[in-house]
């Protein structure tokens, strides 16, 4: 592959990659703003139905202790499922596609920076040296 499509390649796993990272991020923040509605709202009328209830058969005290521990295990759940998230494998493929172009990259460039040095080794100088050593490093690399 030319330098070009390497570094085109680069930049598009990096798009994917990076859309698909904010889609995973977005699902996980709806997961939190659901589970902070849930706790704030219907919750709340939960409580009070709850309460209703548990004062009809124990103290205020057992009523809240009883509340309170309904109150964290919900907010653990919701809590542990808002922050479960790993990349899926479309998300992988991107960036190990990436991964494999920059390496690309790097190894064309590194040949690339050695064309003038070819150019000066195979006994040119003077003016021009720079574009008669493209033209032999294509010569010899059959480009």
């Amino acid at each position: 592959m030319r330098v070009t499509e390497l570094a085109h390649a680069v930049v598009d796993a990096e798009k994917i990659r990076l859309q698909l990272m904010l889609a995973r991020q977005g699902r996980r923040a709806a997961f939190g703003v659901g589970a902070g509605v849930f706790a704030a709202g219907a919750l709340a009328l939960l409580h009070v139905l709850a309460w209703i209830l548990l004062r009809q058969y124990l103290s205020p005290t057992w009523s809240c202790v009883i509340l309170l521990a309904a109150d964290v295990v919900l907010a653990g759940v919701l809590g542990m499922l808002a922050s479960s998230s790993s990349p899926d494998q479309a998300e992988r493929d991107a960036e190990a596609v990436k991964r494999r172009a920059m390496r690309a990259l790097g190894q064309s460039l590194s040949i690339t920076a050695l064309v003038p040095v070819a150019g000066l080794i195979a006994g040119r100088s003077g003016g021009g040296t720079l574009a008669r050593s493209f033209r032999w490093f294509r010569r010899i690399a059959g480009l």
